[in-house]
């Protein structure tokens, strides 16, 4: 390799890097930490549950200021998240579940949950059935593609890359014959 092709790789590196470093710290400060304020009862017994499975939990609630406006009048209010845990490297917002809440397919808490999840950016929901002591899971993937087909297209393109890899390295090395 040439002293030009280090340099361009270097310069590859150090975008990718200056992106990641400015999304996490754009994501980190949409959801900073409003006012403490202790987690009541039903989060605390979340946040143990939580902690017995390996979760690191924030115990601070999410706070996100929106401005929006009407006919060129703005309208300010607060959305308050519940907390966040995270494991292995992904943020998890944890909500509880009320007794008298739908059922997370409805369409009332499917508006609550993708709200949540577009201003909290989480990796997931973590929604408490207090009833069952339980966590539901529950991720948004926009757009047209499913999770599942999603980790389906990436695992083809490794392997279409692999393949290339190895073509490549017969054709170089091999004198493609």
């Amino acid at each position: 390799m040439h002293w030009s092709d280090y340099l361009v790789l270097g310069l590859l590196i150090g975008g990718y890097l200056a992106y990641y470093i400015r999304q996490k710290r754009k994501s980190q400060r949409r959801s900073r930490p409003g006012a403490f304020r202790p987690l009541s009862r039903k989060e605390q017994v979340a946040s143990r549950l939580l902690q017995a499975q390996g979760y690191t939990v924030d115990e601070h609630h999410r706070v996100v200021p929106v401005v929006y406006s009407v006919e060129d009048k703005e309208r300010r209010f607060v959305h308050e998240g519940g907390f966040m845990a995270s494991y292995r490297g992904k943020n998890y917002l944890v909500k509880i579940k009320r007794r008298s809440a739908a059922p997370p397919s409805s369409a009332a808490m499917r508006r609550e949950l993708l709200l949540d999840y577009l201003l909290f950016q989480p990796a997931g929901i973590l929604l408490f059935d207090e009833e069952r002591e339980r966590f539901q899971l529950i991720h948004f993937s926009p757009g047209e593609v499913s999770v599942k087909e999603n980790r389906l297209l990436q695992l083809g393109l490794l392997l279409l890359i692999a393949v290339g890899v190895a073509f490549l390295y017969r054709l170089l090395f091999a004198g493609g014959n």
